[in-house]
């Protein structure tokens, strides 16, 4: 598995930036994609994908460890949807 410093190795080899400035700068992106999706914009990125957050309705649901039924709250989740060049690149 891949983790936030292994990216930040391999980016800062591919781009011979200081490992400390690709930290910022992924730091800088995440935060960004969080503030401005949690704001109901939508993130796209040309040959990557989309991010966004999408509102979910409250809907009846089951207490696994009771079975007694509850109501889920309607709440905001986030959404990624991989743009067609990712999943080809993935899939190559």
């Amino acid at each position: 598995m891949i983790n936030k410093n292994n990216i930040v190795a391999l980016v800062a080899k591919k781009t011979n930036f200081l490992q400390k400035e690709v930290k910022e700068v992924i730091d800088a992106l995440v935060d960004t994609i969080v503030d401005v999706t949690k704001e109901g914009e939508v993130i796209n990125i040309a040959g990557f994908g989309k991010f966004e957050a999408v509102q979910k309705a409250a809907r009846e649901g089951v207490n696994p460890a009771t079975g007694a039924k509850m109501t889920i709250a309607a709440r905001k989740a986030p959404r990624f949807k991989p743009a067609q060049a990712y999943k080809d690149a993935v899939n190559s």
